[in-house]
């Protein structure tokens, strides 16, 4: 796997400082700017380009002169030419929609991610002249390198930067918390599965002490467990198979479980049925977000991304890319991939460094568009029940089981607490046990749910082999 590293164009390899939006006859290349990247492409990296270029959206400038713009900067750097250029042509003001991609989102490194798939961001880093660009940097935790630093620094003195950029160190997981995270997932959802749809009210008339024990449903036996899960398999079993994140062959394999499955969410049903999808299916899924942009973030990617966290314990930069691309197999929407890195990132924590309340942390490495969005999750702990919704909206969701874990002190109140939440109470129940089994370990989970739980031998051995196989 090569680590990629990721140059803003205009202004860092480019001199375009006099052109908002160049044309092809109005770029060209720093002086030193090829040798410095051929030292750093024989370091072993893939050299990538990733450019904001709103004007497209609004009207300043075509895709097509963008393109001849981007070819003749390759052509300018000859042997140096980047291995990949990345683009976005979108402008909120314009589209009237949020993309992922525009910088400080960080879609177009996870489209690079995509379009080579022997690359990774262990040892990567960002080259740029903006706040946008170091914004890419801190959302997926790489250094950053200043675009005028860069430029001036002598070839020796690059090769010495790479060389020397800190990765982060690796600690040995707890494969008690490692299992009790996707066993307390399924348990979660098993527990939670009978009440779903169904009101809180009418949850508390028929269990007034809150539903305790797994119990039959006309869709689902004492035990077993839904979507959520088998979703979250099917992921972990394709990581473990590919030993990397594969879109298209997860796409490939939902469908194939779709056909069959008992309960597949609208939105991921939707999605699935897309032409394209098993072929492109980031691409397909952002289509679907771009024509429903109020409609497309619910909980059907937060729902299955844990074994992603646990694959990844010792990269932090994957971890928070892979979440986003699991999410955005069928929910590109930014709010549906931002539950996820916040969900997995505080699972790490909890796995790692045995941290209950790991918000902040998380929330780190968000935009600052999205961190908005999720103002109310530093305090959820202090709201009322009756504050707290428990829909299939993934910011509710996440909200939802972010309350009851931090407002309990067991494995089992937690859980117990999310799945009495009624409505959509087996995914808010899966992602709370996901984080409460990292905290409190697969010890924690009572004996008769572990026992009574549909194929919780292969579910702990998943585990495992997830952690054990962490990049």
């Amino acid at each position: 796997m090569k680590p990629l590293a990721l140059f803003d164009l205009d202004n860092t390899l480019r001199d375009t400082y006099r052109f908002r939006y160049p044309r092809d006859h109005q770029v060209s290349i720093y002086d030193g700017v090829p040798e410095r990247l051929n030292a750093i492409r024989n370091l072993g990296y893939l050299l990538v380009g990733i450019t904001n270029q709103g004007g497209v959206a609004l009207g300043a400038i075509s895709n097509d002169e963008v393109a001849a713009a981007n070819n003749r900067t390759q052509a300018l750097l000859e042997a140096a030419a980047l291995d990949s250029i990345q683009c976005c042509p979108h402008h909120r003001d314009r589209d009237k929609f949020d993309c992922d991609c525009k910088k400080p989102s960080v879609g177009m490194v996870l489209d690079a991610l995509t379009a080579m798939p022997d690359s990774t961001l262990d040892g990567s880093f960002v080259v740029g002249d903006s706040k946008a660009d170091h914004g890419v940097a801190e959302s997926l935790n790489l250094p950053f390198l200043d675009a005028l630093e860069f430029r001036t620094m002598t070839v020796p003195r690059i090769t010495d930067w790479v060389t020397s950029t800190v990765r982060e160190t690796t600690t040995k997981p707890d494969l008690d918390k490692v299992q009790g995270c996707l066993v307390g997932l399924a348990a979660g959802d098993a527990l939670g599965a009978p009440l779903e749809f169904k009101s809180r009210d009418a949850v508390r008339v028929k269990y007034p002490t809150g539903l305790r024990d797994f119990i039959a449903s006309p869709l689902w036996s004492a035990g077993e467990y839904t979507d959520d899960t088998q979703m979250a398999l099917i992921i972990a079993d394709s990581l473990l198979d590919r030993q990397r994140l594969d879109p298209a062959g997860i796409s490939e394999a939902f469908q194939h479980w779709a056909r069959s499955a008992k309960d597949v969410g609208l939105q991921t049903r939707a999605v699935l049925q897309m032409d394209g999808i098993a072929e492109e299916p980031e691409a397909r899924s952002r289509e679907y977000y771009r024509s429903h942009p109020g409609s497309s973030a619910g909980n059907g990617a937060l729902m299955r991304c844990a074994p992603v966290a646990l694959f990844h314990l010792s990269s932090s930069p994957m971890l928070i890319a892979d979440s986003r691309r699991s999410a955005r197999i069928t929910h590109a929407d930014p709010k549906a991939q931002s539950s996820c890195v916040l969900l997995n990132l505080w699972i790490a924590h909890a796995i790692l460094h045995g941290v209950k309340d790991a918000r902040s942390e998380a929330l780190q490495h968000l935009s600052p568009a999205e961190r908005t969005t999720w103002k109310r999750l530093m305090e959820v702990e202090s709201l009322d029940e009756s504050q707290i919704s428990s829909s299939g909206y993934t910011v509710h969701t996440l909200e939802a089981a972010a309350w009851s874990f931090l407002s309990t002190d067991s494995f089992e109140d937690a859980i117990v607490r999310a799945a009495n939440l009624g409505d959509d109470a087996d995914t808010v129940a899966a992602v709370t046990g996901a984080l409460a089994g990292a905290y409190y370990g697969y010890e924690s989970i009572p004996l008769r749910w572990r026992s009574g739980l549909l194929h919780e031998t292969r579910i702990k051995l998943l585990a495992v082999q997830l952690a054990q196989s962490s990049s």
